[in-house]
Parts: structure tokens; sequence; C-alpha cells
């Protein structure tokens, strides 16, 4: 499965390996917060470090990532973290996330795993 998520800490790790599609982020972060396990007041962590290739690969589906975080972002406390060490990625993240308190929610993209996880938990 290139995507996959656990639960520490209060936060929901979702994490990419190789290769994913934005339909499988998707359906992988709905899983996460359909499982009984899944945290109350829980923050979100995307982790691109294991991913490869363009997940990303229109405008379209860009913009549609923002309407989708919006619409649960009751869930995860309104905050959400990439973690993005690749000059692409981060910068696809870091542009897409100018309109996300648009959608009522906050990201941050940072290049460590370390910072995104400090990020979420700082109250």
């Amino acid at each position: 499965m290139a995507v996959t998520y656990r639960f520490e800490s209060g936060i929901v790790f979702i994490e990419t390996f190789g290769e994913f599609s934005l339909t499988e982020l998707r359906r992988t972060i709905l899983e996460s917060f359909a499982d009984p396990s899944c945290p109350d007041n829980c923050f979100l962590l995307i982790d691109l470090s294991e991913s490869q290739g363009d997940f990303i690969r229109t405008k379209g589906e860009a913009e549609a990532m923002n309407p989708f975080f919006g619409s649960i972002r009751d869930r995860f406390n309104q905050r959400i973290a990439f973690v993005a060490p690749q000059d692409l990625q981060y910068g696809l993240v870091r542009m897409n996330s100018v309109e996300s308190e648009h959608y009522g929610f906050k990201v941050e993209v940072f290049r460590k795993f370390a910072d995104a996880r400090k990020w979420l938990l700082m109250r």
C-alpha cells in the first residue's frame, strides 16, 4: 500500500511510499478518522519523505485538496503539518497552503519530521 496511517501522541500520521495518487491519500485519511483507535482532538501529519513521482498531476487536483481538508477540518483541529524534504514537494505544498485558511484550516510544511511534530503539538 502506498499510503498508510498510524496514531501516536494525539497525531494521525499519514505516511506515503513510492508513487501514490491523491485519491489514495484522501481514502487513507478518511479511513484513519473512521478507525475506532483514532484519538479525539487529533492533529494531522502527512509525511511525503518516502514518496516518489508527481503525486499532484494537475492544478485541479491540487485545488481539490483544500475543499477536501476543509470539509473534515474539525477532525484534525484545523491544523495539518506536511513533511516534504524534496524541493518539488515542498514547493507544491507551500503553494497550495496559501489558500488553506480560506477553507478554515492552517497548513505548514517542513523539511524535517521533528519540526512538523513539534509545530503540531505546540498549543
